[in-house]
């Protein structure tokens, strides 16, 4: 099923056909993402989404946050079951969380520090998510996929310096999706991981090079303080589901 998470109308769409299929939902993944949007992106520098939020946040972090929350009961229904978020080595250039300006309303260009806030919200909500799911039998991770070379840097603005160097480097040090995918399928479905919900999976952080590509499947540290308490996590989730409240009404 197609689904676009920059639109909060057509996630809340995609959920009710997905609710009429009455299938279980054991693993949901949220590893849709826009990164350094422009040039031949159809996401423009600076564009905001239709609710308002500066589009790499709202496409990377409030609309999984939202898919999530209105997939939530199911997700229940299905336990025992996983929530992946796709994190990244690049949450470390976020310069923390934006607790003044959340939505983005005041960026004006869609860089590579936004990028890397959409990547630390997502693994702070997972964090707070496990810690408000326990005994349910749901259990929240957050996982990245190293340097990977996938498409979402032909669509990256490379009149933009980090969007030109990332490019660059992303051919000769990137992997191969495949093996950039397999810490997300690991913190998705390995029982080894049973219990130890909130655990970020992947390469070494602190580094954005190949060394990230290394040894992923350890749970790491992050390199944001902010992710590192759990008070700062939950503090997040709250204050960002005010946020998208208006698209957790009533389906």
């Amino acid at each position: 099923m197609p689904l676009d998470v920059g639109s909060f109308e057509k996630i809340r769409s995609f959920v009710k056909e997905f609710r009429a299929k009455n299938c279980p939902l054991h693993i949901l993944v949220n590893n849709a993402g826009i990164h350094v949007p422009g040039g031949n992106a159809p996401e423009k520098s600076g564009q905001r989404t239709p609710e308002g939020f500066e589009v790499t946040l709202g496409t990377n972090y409030f609309g999984h946050l939202l898919l999530t929350e209105l997939l939530m009961d199911k997700l229940k229904e299905s336990a025992p079951s996983r929530i992946v978020n796709q994190g990244s080595p690049i949450e470390q250039l976020s310069g923390g969380v934006y607790w003044d300006d959340l939505k983005g309303e005041n960026k004006h260009s869609s860089d590579m520090q936004v990028y890397g806030a959409s990547k630390l919200y997502n693994i702070m909500v997972a964090k707070a998510w496990n810690e408000k799911l326990k005994g349910t039998g749901v259990e929240a991770f957050s996982a990245h996929p190293g340097i990977s070379s996938t498409e979402v840097f032909d669509k990256t603005d490379k009149k933009k310096p980090m969007g030109a160097f990332v490019s660059t480097i992303n051919p000769l040090v990137g992997q191969h999706p495949e093996r950039g995918a397999s810490p997300l399928l690991y913190a998705a479905a390995s029982p080894d991981l049973t219990g130890k919900g909130g655990a970020f999976i992947g390469g070494p952080v602190g580094a954005l090079a190949v060394i990230a590509n290394l040894d992923q499947f350890k749970d790491r540290e992050t390199f944001s303080s902010e992710a590192k308490h759990l008070e700062d996590c939950m503090r997040l989730y709250e204050e960002s589901l005010k946020l998208i409240e208006p698209g957790l009404r009533d389906l």
